[in-house]
């Protein structure tokens, strides 16, 4: 496999991981306006990496395509969102590659603003 193919793969499943957790987050804000707080309902970052018990760090490089990761790190992120392999899979397959293109300019424009 070529760098780029693996490079598209890892924001692959990056943004898989930041378009499950921005449905739980209006899943989340829905929840509070209802006055119902779901203490198991992940919808952050740092609430996974608390979850999975993979490093912020770790899960922060996943999540940009910064760094790729072993079968079983997948694993566990997919058990701490309380997922199975086939659900993740449909989200992955879900994005398609102008949304894997727009996720990367994003990325690409906001490190050119943290860079001034």
């Amino acid at each position: 496999m070529e760098e780029r193919e693996k490079k598209i793969l890892h924001l692959k499943v990056g943004l898989t991981i930041l378009k499950i957790l921005a449905e739980r987050k209006k899943i989340a804000e829905a929840n509070k306006t209802k006055g119902k707080k779901d203490h198991k309902l992940i919808s952050s970052l740092r609430k996974l990496a608390a979850a999975s018990g993979i490093d912020f760090g770790t899960i922060q490089k996943i999540s940009k395509g910064d760094q790729g990761m072993e079968f079983f790190t997948l694993m566990d992120i997919i058990e701490a969102l309380d997922l199975d392999i086939v659900t993740f899979g449909e989200y992955f397959n879900s994005i398609s590659i102008q949304d894997i293109n727009n996720y990367q300019a994003s990325i690409q424009k906001s490190r050119k603003e943290k860079k001034k």
